[in-house]
């Protein structure tokens, strides 16, 4: 195979996995969204499930988020009761985001329909292709780990 073949190859590759990628995000975002939430606010809610509560900048560094959006995403999600803010009882200055029941209803909720989506899409491989699928996604991102900064 020459190397003008194999890089083309390699972009077609690329563009399918890109192009997949694109699509089942979006599915994802859809399935989501009929709990009236969305992906982002999904990863908020159970970070704060699984730390407690986390003041707003540290919260909007650990899910990759700005501040400014992580304030919007508060406020969207406080007003359908599923998170609270609340003051710091070392240092008043500093509030804090928790998850409330609603929030925890609907992420056990989202799991259950996250789960649906994943047998959907991924359970029609065998567990051969699987395993496999699974190698091949852990040597890419080795690959990338391994890629020099720009």
């Amino acid at each position: 195979m020459t190397e003008e073949i194999q890089g083309d190859n390699l972009v077609e590759l690329w563009r399918m996995f890109a192009t997949t990628w694109k699509k089942w995000y979006r599915k994802a975002e859809e399935n989501i969204s009929l709990l009236d939430i969305s992906i982002p606010e999904y990863r908020m809610m159970t970070y704060l499930q699984e730390h407690g509560p986390t003041p707003m900048a540290r919260l909007a560094s650990s899910i990759d988020v700005s501040q400014g959006w992580i304030t919007s995403m508060v406020d969207r999600l406080e007003k359908k009761e599923m998170v609270r803010r609340t003051r710091s009882d070392e240092d008043r200055r500093i509030i804090k985001i928790e998850v409330g029941e609603k929030g925890l209803d609907t992420i056990h909720d989202a799991r259950g329909l996250h789960l649906e989506f994943v047998r959907r899409t991924l359970g029609k491989f065998s567990i051969e292709e699987q395993v496999q699928f699974k190698l091949l996604l852990n040597k890419l991102f080795l690959n990338l780990t391994d890629e020099p900064e720009i």
